[in-house]
């Protein structure tokens, strides 16, 4: 793991000394990697949303049928499955919008 070394002001580090006390983080570093991976989040699913707009704007429109939700549905948890054995260290935060993890922000599940 590499280690990366920043200079806040007073006000900031307070700030973040208050939020890994009242959260629950284990240490500053925990919460510091929660917000980066809170914002790769957020930049894929921007990303995400202007490829589906590309996307709409291409060619004639396919209706999406129940059969074809359905396989979706099917190969989702496969998908899933995949992409937490690919990323273990980070798979815990799945689905908790723009917080890390529920251990953290019950609220947000």
């Amino acid at each position: 793991m590499t280690t990366v070394t920043i200079s806040l002001p007073d006000s900031l580090n307070e700030f973040i000394e208050n939020e890994v006390e009242t959260n629950g983080y284990d240490d500053v570093s925990e919460y510091m990697r929660c917000l980066i991976r809170a914002e790769q989040k957020r930049q894929a699913k921007a990303q995400l949303e202007e490829m589906l707009l590309d996307g709409m704007a291409l060619g004639e429109p396919v209706a999406l049928t129940s059969e074809i939700w359905s396989e979706l549905r099917q190969d989702a948890p496969a998908v899933a499955d995949e992409e937490k054995a690919a990323h273990p260290e980070t798979s815990h935060c799945a689905g908790h919008g723009a917080t890390c993890c529920g251990k953290h922000h019950p609220a947000a599940e």
